[in-house]
C-alpha cells in the first residue's frame, strides 16, 4: 500500500509530461533557441534520473511488491506497444507515399538525392546491432545461470556507442541535406528517432550495469533488466525494417 500511495503522489510523472508539453509547444510556434533547447534537455535527464533513482530506492527498501511489479509489467507493454504504432505510422507513410505517387511528383521527390549505398555504412550499423543483441542476451542468459559475464554486458555499451559513431560518420558523409527534399527529410527523421532510441536505450543499460555491480540483480530478480533487453531486441527490429525500407527499397 506504501508503494501505490507513492506511486499515487509522486510528481515526477507529472513533472516529465510538463516538461514535454513546453517542448511541444516550442516547436508548435517554431520557438527555436539553442538555450532552451540545452535547458530542456538538461531539464529532462534531471526529472528522468531522479526518477529513476527514487525506483531504484524503493526496490532496494523492498516496497516492490507484487501488485506494483505488475503496474510496471503493464506500463512497459504499454509504452513498447505505442513504441510499435509510432514506428508503424512512420513506415506506413513512408510506403504508401513512395508507391502512390505519379511519376512527376515521384521525380520531384527524390530530385537530386544521391541514395546511401545500403552495402556500406548501413550494413555496417546493422551488423554492429545485430552483435550488440548477441551479447546483451548472453548477459542475460548467463544472469540466469547465476554466473554472469560482465564484459558481455560492457561489450554491449560499447557496440551500442560504435553505432551512433557512425550514424554519426554517415550523417557528415551523405551527399544531401534535410532540407533537399521531402524524402531527405523523412530520412533524417526515422534514423534520427531510432538513432534517439539506441541512445536511450545505452544510458538505461548503462544505469543496469552500474546497478548490477552493486549487487542489486541476481537470478531471480532483475525485472528491470528483462524490460531493457526485450526494448533492445525491439530497437534492433526496427532497424532492420528501416534497413530494408529506407536503403535497400529505394
Amino acid at each position: 500500500m506504501t508503494s501505490l500511495v507513492y506511486l499515487l503522489y509522486s510528481s515526477y510523472p507529472s513533472l516529465l509530461r510538463i516538461a514535454l508539453f513546453l517542448i511541444g509547444s516550442r516547436f508548435l510556434w517554431n520557438i527555436n533557441t539553442n538555450i532552451m533547447s540545452y535547458i530542456e534537455l538538461v531539464t529532462l535527464i534531471i526529472i528522468i534520473s531522479l526518477w529513476c533513482g527514487d525506483l531504484v530506492i524503493e526496490r532496494v527498501s523492498g516496497h516492490h511488491n507484487d501488485w506494483v511489479k505488475d503496474f510496471m509489467k503493464w506500463g512497459f507493454m504499454i509504452f513498447l506497444f505505442r513504441e510499435v504504432i509510432f514506428f508503424f505510422r512512420i513506415f506506413w507513410y513512408y510506403l504508401d507515399t513512395l508507391y502512390s505517387l505519379t511519376n512527376y511528383v515521384y521525380d520531384g521527390w527524390f530530385l537530386g538525392v544521391t541514395f546511401v549505398d545500403p552495402l556500406s555504412i548501413p550494413l555496417l550499423n546493422t551488423l554492429i546491432l545485430l552483435s550488440s543483441g548477441f551479447s546483451v542476451t548472453l548477459f542475460h542468459e548467463s544472469l540466469l545461470l547465476g554466473d554472469c559475464d560482465r564484459m558481455s554486458i560492457l561489450i554491449t555499451i560499447l557496440l551500442r556507442l560504435r553505432f551512433l559513431c557512425v550514424q554519426y560518420e554517415e550523417y557528415c558523409s551523405i551527399q544531401f541535406s534535410i532540407s533537399d527534399r521531402s524524402w531527405s527529410r523523412i530520412f533524417f527523421f526515422r534514423t534520427g528517432f531510432h538513432g534517439f532510441h539506441v541512445l536511450c536505450g545505452t544510458l538505461f543499460l548503462m544505469i543496469n550495469w552500474v546497478r548490477y555491480v552493486l549487487n542489486e540483480y541476481n537470478c531471480i530478480s532483475h525485472m528491470s533488466l528483462v524490460y531493457r533487453v526485450v526494448y533492445w531486441h525491439f530497437v534492433d527490429v526496427i532497424w532492420l525494417i528501416l534497413f530494408i525500407i529506407v536503403y535497400c527499397m529505394t
